[in-house]
């Protein structure tokens, strides 16, 4: 008799139908549309088009979800962090982190969705990673009927009427075959096809209906992820990690890795601080190049050491400033790395690769200390913590004029050695965007020779 029982729709619930159109419409003529490409790069007209899409989004989100998202400081904060992304091309015209951003502005915003609508028990935080790939592959397939059964319930409710279901059965059918069907029958007569033509002037029926066959999969697939969203119920894991790992042996372990920090830091102070000479044949520059992204991978090692021996590990005081002490051992060693990154910044100057290293670091840097806070405080939710913290630092990274910044780097380079090379000049000239026009304005030195070689 249950499964048998009619689902009931809200009048909430039915206009979310129309947001979901309204996504899909935007993202069929918005995101899929010419408009969105035909700009220039610099411009920024294809981010502005792609966030106004995700804008249509966030308004049916927040529709669905407001009574859990109305009090969520994290998802305002995350918010932010979309809204700089989008809005970064009004400020900056280089490309290249615009282009990143693409890929960045959902990946944000399944985050936002997800600290709104998941509660990620305190002792089970892997949670947020097992919502997050939920969001991906779970949410926007699992309430596609409802759709449909959303759209139907406004023509009838109960027992008393079947229409609801009619319409529903309808719409799965009709709607595609009518697509295929109107086609079919304007390509067949001229007369038609002329005057479709005319009506839709400018347009390629083809592309309308290829569209239109967008617009409705976005649509569904939208709808379910809201709907999932804002009112399936989601169930994560929430008993304890079993500490099935001895904590004698946990401190054995993290005792070794201690051991051969130590060691290694030592030769690293001997030749970081110039106290012991480089190998014969080997220079700074190649020093500094060499190691920066083992140092960076074992940092990272170091935090998945302390992830497992923390939640896996028995409870033991003396293991947990063991772990403290792999943490101070994590920042030694992103510090030995980031001064190698600094030595080979020193020799070549800021290129965009250096600067992204430069941020990646900062972020191991931030995980370091939240994973050591969560030594002392076991109320402090550390994989949202680093994931939102990774995100704040991503919006900061865009904030910054990164094309003026090399700009900087190579002209003070170049007044180091007395001289531009060819090379520089021709990087200046041609690589960088506008956003280093001004720096090089104010180069008296060297602007005349990077702009006869932009002529």
């Amino acid at each position: 008799m249950e499964q048998n029982k009619t689902r009931e729709y809200t009048l909430k619930q039915r206009i979310l139908t129309l947001f979901a159109i309204a996504i899909g419409i935007a993202f069929a003529w918005g995101v899929c549309g010419e408009y969105m490409w035909s700009g220039e790069p610099e411009t920024g007209s294809a981010m502005l088009i792609y966030g106004g899409f995700w804008l249509v989004y966030m308004a049916g989100f927040y529709f669905a979800a407001w009574d859990r998202a109305k009090r969520n400081v994290w998802g305002y904060v995350l918010l932010a962090v979309a809204a700089v992304l989008v809005l970064r091309p009004l400020v900056y015209k280089q490309v290249e982190l615009t282009f990143i951003n693409f890929a960045a502005l959902p990946a944000v915003l399944m985050l936002h969705a997800v600290t709104v609508c998941f509660t990620v028990p305190k002792e089970r935080q892997d949670g947020l990673i097992t919502a997050y790939f939920k969001g991906w592959f779970v949410a926007p397939f699992v309430c596609i009927g409802r759709f449909f059964g959303a759209i139907g319930s406004a023509f009838g409710r109960g027992k008393a009427s079947k229409n609801g279901t009619a319409v529903r059965v309808g719409l799965i059918m009709g709607i595609p075959l009518a697509a295929l069907c109107a086609a079919l029958l304007i390509n067949a007569d001229a007369a038609m096809q002329l005057s479709v033509g005319r009506f839709f002037e400018g347009l390629s029926i083809g592309a309308v209906i290829w569209r239109a066959f967008a617009a409705l999969a976005a649509a569904v697939l939208f709808f379910s992820f809201i709907y999932y969203m804002a009112y399936e119920q989601k169930t994560l894991p929430e008993t304890p990690y079993q500490r099935i790992i001895p904590a004698i042996a946990a401190k054995i372990a993290v005792g070794m890795l201690l051991t051969l920090y130590v060691v290694y830091a030592i030769f690293q102070f001997a030749y970081l601080t110039g106290l012991k000479g480089l190998p014969e044949g080997l220079t700074y520059s190649q020093y500094a190049v060499q190691g920066f992204g083992e140092l960076c991978a074992v940092s990272i090692i170091n935090i998945g050491v302390y992830a497992l021996f923390s939640t896996a590990a028995e409870e033991d005081a003396t293991l947990r400033r063991f772990l403290a002490g792999l943490m101070l051992s994590a920042f030694v060693l992103l510090m030995c790395a980031a001064f190698r990154l600094y030595m080979y910044i020193d020799a070549y100057g800021l290129t965009l690769r250096r600067i992204l290293s430069a941020w990646f670091m900062v972020c191991i840097l931030a995980a370091v200390i939240i994973c050591t806070a969560r030594l002392y405080d076991k109320r402090l939710r550390a994989v949202q913590a680093m994931a939102i913290t990774a995100a704040v630092l991503y919006a900061a990274l865009n904030l910054i004029n990164i094309d003026a910044m090399i700009a900087q780097s190579v002209l003070k380079k170049s007044d180091a050695r007395g001289y531009m090379t060819e090379l520089d000049a021709r990087y200046l000239a041609h690589e960088l965007s506008s956003d280093a026009d001004g720096v090089i304005a104010k180069s008296e030195r060297w602007r005349e020779q990077v702009y006869k070689m932009g002529e």
